[in-house]
């Protein structure tokens, strides 16, 4: 195995767009690919309505993205909706239902997947996102909930020590 940890991760949409403009032959790509197979890397169904937002601005990342959705998606139990619910109501800001893209509708239900698999994962779970700290924010309801979150670049070096990532985001 070449990744450094045995963490589980829940990726929301504003990362996988993060890696979408990059070449293919990227290795942040190869760290998806790699998590994805040995089946450490989780992604909540509303994240792939997200993505759908931005099919046309990188056609093949997306098709990429989806080729994993068999081995990414994570099935939807009564207690990850309750969750994902609860999760919502406490944090209206996070998720906009009436928003005219789908975007942001993904979040709650990414920290509910991601705060149950903590409690059956042996290594854990977190949350990677690339979103700053504040109001409505991914970063905040994880602290609150007591959620594990990182940003891409984090969950590469995890992954990767040794590979130098650039973060704009820190």
């Amino acid at each position: 195995m070449l990744g450094a940890s045995n963490l589980c991760y829940v990726i929301d949409t504003s990362s996988l767009i993060d890696i979408c403009p990059l070449p293919p032959e990227n290795e942040i790509w190869h760290i998806i690919e790699m998590l994805q197979c040995e089946n450490r890397l989780k992604v909540v169904p509303a994240v792939f309505d997200e993505l759908e937002d931005f099919s046309l601005e990188y056609p093949a990342a997306i098709a990429r993205i989806k080729s994993y959705r068999k081995n990414l998606c994570i099935k939807e139990t009564e207690q990850f909706l309750k969750e994902a619910a609860r999760i919502a109501e406490k944090y209206p800001r996070m998720s906009k239902p009436r928003a005219k893209l789908s975007q942001e509708r993904a979040d709650p239900y990414v920290i509910a997947y991601a705060k149950i698999c903590s409690s059956t994962h042996s290594q854990g779970c977190l949350v990677v996102a690339s979103e700053g700290f504040g109001r409505g924010k991914i970063p905040n309801a994880c602290r609150q909930e007591q959620v594990g979150f990182i940003n891409l670049a984090g969950m590469c070096q995890l992954e990767r020590p040794n590979l130098k990532v650039i973060n704009d985001n820190e």
